[in-house]
């Protein structure tokens, strides 16, 4: 009987501990950004060179699109097509962004994208680097965008993308522009 009263007692003490760190990490992973400014303008100016590189290479190549999934090493064009890199240097640049924790990058309509941050618990909230080919800051072929910045060099911004807050945001506004 007493067996059984420690081994009760033990799984509620489990589960309350579980849910306890389960409220703890979602409370720091939502609402807000979880990086600094200043850390946000320290990672960009420690990579600038790197993703200049590679952005300089994506918009060299005559495909209107191209996705690279550094998690899966997979380099797609607009249409799902397998592609290669056509430099291995770049497939080297490519691998020491991996390293440092970015997931994916690509060129569609006047940006190349890197997406380098998620929230743990909110798979709908991504932010990162943004080149505008055109320098105008339109940042408009980034979907469910909800906030901008303009970063040190000239035509990269900090970018944020949530789905839920930008539905949010578009049902009160009525045209999901950013503020």
């Amino acid at each position: 009987m007493k067996r059984h009263i420690v081994i009760v007692i033990f799984l509620i003490t489990l589960l309350l501990g579980l849910t306890a760190c389960g409220v703890i990490l979602g409370l720091t992973a939502c609402g807000g950004n979880y990086l600094q400014e200043d850390q946000i303008d320290s990672v960009f100016e420690q990579d600038y060179v790197l993703i200049q590189d590679i952005a300089k290479y994506l918009l060299s190549l005559e495909e209107p699109y191209v996705g690279i999934d550094l998690k899966r090493n997979e380099v797609k064009s607009e249409f799902g097509e397998p592609m290669k890199f056509q430099s291995s240097e770049i497939e080297e640049l490519v691998g020491e962004l991996k390293e440092k924790g970015y997931y994916h990058i690509q060129k569609k309509e006047n940006v190349v994208v890197f997406d380098v941050w998620r929230r743990r618990f909110n798979v709908e909230f991504e932010s990162g680097f943004v080149y505008s080919v055109d320098g105008s800051g339109d940042l408009s072929a980034i979907q469910f965008l909800i906030s901008q910045r303009p970063l040190s060099e000239e035509s990269w911004y900090y970018y944020e993308v949530d789905f839920n807050e930008w539905r949010v945001k578009r049902n009160k506004t009525g045209d999901g522009s950013v503020s």
